[in-house]
């Protein structure tokens, strides 16, 4: 996948789906334990905090980060943990984290939408697996998991669709991030 899903027109696709809810307590230690539940294998992953997103790289049963800081839940609102078959999203509750698991294999069938989003800037540069965007203009600086080549990189979300019991209207149920990867092309 690259620019050329986003130049494409969307495709209805279909495959197999399975759900499961999720909980753990508001700690490293328990966020990370449910992480390793359902990844046994490296997974990027996104974390909003009260005062910035961080993206890092689960590997090992810890979270590597850019600049080397450890994971602090404190802070966290959300968080995301994917690859390109799963994907783990967790909010902050009172004193827990509490979302859901979706992998892309079980009983359930479902049809979906892939859609690459270019992500602001482009490359400055690159370090132990993440890449540097940069955005002069805006002034954003963000450092994401990449191991591709490019100058202009991507975001590639999987859109599950379902449809309105009462009206059979289609829409959007769920969605979860794919891969980054280059988004090569302006236009």
């Amino acid at each position: 996948m690259s620019i050329e899903l986003a130049k494409q027109e969307l495709k209805v696709l279909q495959g197999n789906y399975s759900y499961e809810q999720v909980e753990c307590n508001a700690t490293e230690e328990a966020l990370l334990g449910l992480v390793k539940k359902y990844f046994s294998g490296d997974a990027n992953a996104v974390f909003w905090h009260m005062q910035k997103v961080a993206w890092g790289i689960f590997q090992n049963g810890s979270v590597r980060f850019p600049e080397g800081e450890d994971l602090s839940a404190d802070t966290i609102l959300e968080a995301r943990f994917f690859d390109e078959e799963a994907e783990l999203h967790v909010f902050r509750g009172e004193e827990c984290f509490a979302g859901r698991y979706v992998r892309d294999e079980g009983t359930q069938k479902i049809k979906f939408v892939d859609s690459l989003a270019r992500l602001w800037g482009e490359k400055d540069e690159v370090h132990e697996g993440f890449v540097t965007l940069k955005d002069e203009q805006r002034k954003l600086k963000m450092v994401i998991p990449c191991g591709e080549e490019a100058v202009y990189y991507g975001l590639v979300t999987r859109n599950y669709i379902g449809y309105a019991q009462r009206n059979g209207q289609a829409g959007y149920i769920d969605s979860r991030f794919v891969k980054i990867t280059s988004a090569e092309g302006r236009e």
